[in-house]
């Protein structure tokens, strides 16, 4: 089976190409907000040195967000018109999986269970995106947070007593005192990737074109009332 897994809902835009359960290429590239002209780019330069043509790909896992609203929108519909074209599946993977995959490796076994996992993101907002994850389940759906609000959420989430496992870069703009935490804000957990959403799809259901959808986690500000 082939599986073409990218990002671009940050800067940092990237695509890994598998092949039956192994990694063929991976490429990255930061392009700010120049995903619109690269993406394409990217994709043909990486299935062409591998070998891959487009009606062969059996499916694309795409990185769906919270992110840039331009790079969410400019990954979804890459992927939904490859895959309207050639009818492969595609498995929809968010920005704050992506940055939280692994992080209990760094946890004693017999913690992991109890153990909050947060993934966070930057919004440039006065916020960040942020979601937690606790035992393989997802007890807080991704949302933007106001970074003065992030204490009494993460009381809320886990207690005063729970023991935290911070992934992604906006981890470190969190005020920490008095939380049990671990900050996990280096490669890989700094920023979603493409190698790190293909290693995910293989758990997930695929889907069908239509069905996917972007996760902005908020509105674009664009289509919020004017106050």
């Amino acid at each position: 089976m082939k599986l073409v897994a990218l990002d671009t809902s940050t800067e940092l835009g990237s695509i890994a190409l598998v092949q039956d359960g192994r990694v063929v290429l991976t490429k990255e590239a930061r392009v700010s907000n120049a995903h619109g002209e690269s993406l394409m780019v990217l994709v043909d330069q990486a299935c062409k040195e591998a070998g891959f043509l487009p009606r062969e790909i059996d499916v694309w896992a795409c990185g769906v967000g919270p992110g840039s609203f331009t790079g969410v929108r400019v990954a979804v519909s890459t992927v939904k018109g490859i895959a309207f074209a050639t009818g492969a599946k595609v498995i929809p993977v968010t920005s704050l999986d992506a940055v939280s995959f692994g992080a209990l490796d760094s946890v004693p076994a017999e913690k992991r269970p109890s153990t909050v996992v947060v993934g966070t993101g930057v919004t440039m907002k006065g916020e960040i995106f942020v979601q937690a994850v606790v035992d393989g389940q997802i007890v807080r759906e991704p949302v933007a947070c106001k970074l003065h609000a992030m204490p009494d959420w993460l009381l809320d989430v886990g207690g005063p007593t729970a023991t935290f496992v911070a992934c992604g870069e906006a981890a470190k703009l969190v005020d920490w005192a008095g939380f049990d935490v671990t900050l996990l804000n280096a490669p890989p957990h700094d920023l979603p990737r493409a190698e790190v959403i293909a290693k995910i799809a293989p758990s997930r259901t695929p889907i069908s074109a239509d069905q996917l959808e972007p996760c902005y986690a908020r509105l674009p500000e664009i289509s919020q009332p004017k106050p």
